[in-house]
């Protein structure tokens, strides 16, 4: 959901406004997902923009976090030898969002093209469509083309 003030400030708009047209996309994209029959629709949003309501999310932080939780509550981590697989599996579990998928399709607005720490862990295989728009002005169609984009991908999750 990146774009939100610079949207509202080309338009003469408070960015207040910005977010709130932002707010109404995030519904719509609910919608389209519903009637392109998307199966799981997890909406992960990140804003850079500076939202008081905003969670500051960081990556890296996260995986920080996740490893302090797993030496604070005395998990016993892998034996040394263990296959890598159990330490992702170990870590996974005590990141931010242990019961979700992880992404297959990351869609970032605005014209960044950039990650900005977001979903390090999980993005780790995701694919990515990065559009102009910015969110309050994403798209049905920017919605149908990024499916399609996806569609279009032969996916080889990290291989």
């Amino acid at each position: 959901m990146d774009g939100n003030r610079r949207w509202a400030r080309a338009r003469g708009l408070d960015p207040v406004d910005g977010h709130r047209e932002g707010a109404l996309r995030l519904g719509e994209v609910c919608e389209w997902a519903a009637e392109a029959a998307v199966e799981t629709l997890t909406l992960w949003v990140l804003s850079t923009d500076n939202l008081n309501i905003a969670i500051a999310y960081d990556g890296r932080r996260e995986i920080a976090h996740a490893l302090r939780r797993i030496l604070l509550t005395g998990v016993a981590p892998p034996a040394d030898g263990d296959p890598v697989d159990d330490w992702q599996l170990l870590i996974a579990k005590h990141l931010y969002t242990p019961d979700q998928p992880d992404p297959d399709l990351i869609i970032r607005t605005s014209g960044e093209q950039r990650l900005s720490g977001f979903l390090l862990w999980q993005a780790a295989v995701s694919e990515y469509y990065f559009c102009e728009a910015p969110w309050p002005a994403f798209s049905r169609d920017e919605f149908r083309s990024a499916l399609d984009s996806y569609a279009s991908r032969h996916r080889r999750y990290g291989h």
